[in-house]
């Protein structure tokens, strides 16, 4: 996946070094829903420690511009 640097440079509290974009074995929390490209709703492993997902009822939330990026543009 090629997604603009100026994007992944954006993404600063990053806690895995970009592994969902250099490791094809990362497995991305899925992103369930999203609302006017802006707010993501997602389902992610339990022991999925990021510090942009934020809980919102039985499913979190994403701020990663990166991953933000990759459902815009592969929409996965």
């Amino acid at each position: 996946m090629e997604i603009d640097p100026k994007v992944i440079q954006s993404a600063t509290k990053c806690p895995s070094n970009f592994s969902c974009l250099s490791n094809q074995n990362h497995a991305l929390c899925i992103v369930k829903e999203c609302v006017n490209e802006k707010i993501y709703f997602l389902e992610c492993p339990k022991d999925n420690l990021c510090n942009y997902k934020i809980s919102f009822g039985k499913f979190d939330t994403c701020s990663c511009p990166v991953r933000q990026e990759i459902y815009n543009q592969f929409k996965v």
